[in-house]
């Protein structure tokens, strides 16, 4: 069920980081517009918005922090296209870096959850990590390359470099 609600959302994206109200009345035109940009690498290139709106914040002991931004683009190539000139040219508006993440179940965002403190720890010890779909890391150091499937299996590998 988990893949099946997974697929439904595969061209979903959250935008975390975008000041409040920075998006006015209209989120799709703005995204549409800011997006090519953005990222230098994608200047001239249209992207179809279907929808975008900010999500609840969760009240005003939050309030500090801008809502998410949600955002259903058209095609599926063009939310790739997106999520790779992130990675490339970090995006930073304000003193704040804005960042993109693809949306997927409950299920699987736990999984992914699960592995978030092991990036972190990679990218301090300066080691490349990467999540790929549905919850494998992958570590490059050097020119050694790991797949790991269980945070358990992450946290040995990445204790046994040092």
């Amino acid at each position: 069920m988990a893949d099946l609600e997974d697929r439904t959302k595969r061209n979903n994206q959250r935008l975390v980081g975008l000041p409040e109200g920075s998006e006015g009345d209209d989120a799709v035109s703005y995204l549409q517009i800011s997006i090519p940009k953005w990222f230098p690498s994608l200047a001239g290139r249209e992207f179809e918005v279907m929808w975008a709106h900010r999500v609840y914040g969760g009240g005003a002991e939050k309030a500090v922090r801008p809502r998410t931004l949600i955002l259903s683009l058209l095609r599926y190539s063009d939310w790739q296209v997106i999520l790779r000139a992130c990675r490339a040219e970090p995006l930073c508006l304000t003193a704040k870096d804005i960042r993109f993440f693809p949306i997927s179940s409950n299920y699987t965002g736990q999984r992914i959850r699960a592995f978030s403190p092991l990036v972190h720890l990679a990218k301090e010890r300066g080691i490349q990590a990467f999540l790929f779909y549905p919850a494998t890391l992958k570590i490059i150091r050097g020119t050694e390359r790991h797949l790991c499937k269980s945070p358990g299996d992450t946290g040995d590998l990445l204790n046994s470099f040092q």
